[in-house]
């Protein structure tokens, strides 16, 4: 696995970025919102932006059990051994 992102130390890849973008969409925000059964798209088919400086985009698209569908944008910030993020999701 190659490092994508060096930032004070901590090196992230995109697998892990991957694993954080269906952590957040798929429990937290589809609990905070009580939007059920969510499943973000396959890593194939995600866009992963390196903004440098620690900063990542990533983007890609997301389905419920109905086959509805809705676009989303997640902002990392990674720092040390923390990430901070900020998330956005666009009905189709």
């Amino acid at each position: 696995m190659s490092c994508l992102l060096v930032a004070c130390g901590n090196s992230v890849t995109e697998d892990e970025l991957y694993g954080y973008a269906k952590n957040i969409i798929e429990v937290e925000v589809a609990q905070e919102h009580d939007l059920g059964n969510i499943e973000i798209n396959p890593k194939a088919f995600t866009t992963f932006i390196d903004k440098g400086n620690g900063y990542w985009t990533v983007e890609g698209q997301v389905f419920d059990d109905f086959g509805n569908g809705a676009d989303y944008t997640i902002e990392f910030y990674f720092e040390s051994d923390q990430y901070e993020y900020q998330w956005e999701i666009i009905p189709r």
